[in-house]
């Protein structure tokens, strides 16, 4: 049994003040990593006397079925739709056809993002460049509209295709 404190701690589960951990899911491959970067850099701030402040250690970093990289993963969005161990064609013929013709352009259009992101957005992780964000979005909108079609899975669990939604 665990019992808690009468401040409703549990100091049994104490650890360093100094230490966490990150944890995502999905698009946390995003955004985890980058946090990660944030907290390091703010670090090595601290520790050059740049910046007041207490370093925290980053532990561990954790991704769970996560969206890492569009150009690996997009290409497979749809092969997975159309052909998988489940035996569920997800996409159609004509669906999966469709896909596949606009993967080059979501791929150009993934690659124009990430060629602006490094020209125009010097931090490369702050958003805050509106010709950037634009970019960036009009791949990922295009990505997902014309070649991920995730709208398309219709009654299946988004998480596990397997499975009818409820």
């Amino acid at each position: 049994m665990i019992f808690a404190d009468q401040d409703g701690s549990f100091p049994g589960y104490r650890g360093d003040k100094h230490k966490f951990s990150i944890w995502g899911e999905s698009y946390g491959g995003h955004w985890v990593p980058t946090f990660a970067d944030y907290f390091y850099s703010q670090n090595a701030r601290i520790e050059a006397g740049e910046l007041n402040g207490t370093s925290l250690a980053i532990d561990s970093v954790g991704l769970i079925n996560a969206c890492i990289d569009a150009e690996t993963q997009m290409p497979m969005y749809p092969v997975m739709a159309a052909n998988n161990t489940y035996g569920i064609k997800i996409f159609n013929d004509t669906a999966y056809a469709a896909s596949m013709a606009a993967l080059p352009q979501c791929l150009n259009y993934t690659r124009q993002c990430r060629e602006l992101t490094a020209s125009l957005d010097s931090s490369q992780s702050s958003g805050s460049d509106t010709e950037v964000n634009s970019a960036c979005g009009k791949a990922y909108g295009y990505c997902f509209n014309h070649v991920a079609r995730e709208t398309g899975l219709g009654g299946l669990q988004d998480y596990d295709v397997s499975v009818m939604k409820p």
